[in-house]
């Protein structure tokens, strides 16, 4: 039987290859992973005037954790696409509209920052 026949190549091969992304994924290098960028959904200025005064601050907490979570997104992938800066965009366009609502009903803002990562 010869050693270098094609299947036996091939099977070379990807047991090398098995070998290598295990020992990667080991050291924490993997393939790139995938991010659910937004929990939070992004409501309109006609649905948030809508939202009583708990479900407004839960709302706006919602928006500040999604920013920090796209912020380090950001960070990470060190770019982005289209659809993702205009899910982003809507995002801080809803956290001002929340501050609005918020002030115009005297809710006192809770004092949450976005880090600077």
């Amino acid at each position: 039987m010869k050693k270098n026949t094609p299947r036996v190549r091939v099977l070379r091969h990807f047991c090398v290859l098995v070998l290598l992304l295990s020992f990667l994924a080991g050291m924490g290098i993997g393939p790139p992973k995938a991010y659910a960028l937004y929990v939070s959904r992004i409501l309109d200025k006609s649905s948030i005037s809508r939202l009583n005064n708990e479900e407004l601050i839960d709302y706006y907490i919602e928006l500040m954790v999604d920013l920090d979570m796209s912020n380090a997104i950001f960070r990470d992938r060190q770019g982005t696409n289209p659809s993702d800066l205009m899910k982003r965009r809507g995002l801080f366009e809803a956290r001002a509209y929340v501050i609005l609502e918020m002030e115009k009903r005297k809710i006192e803002v809770p004092p949450i920052e976005l880090p600077n990562h």
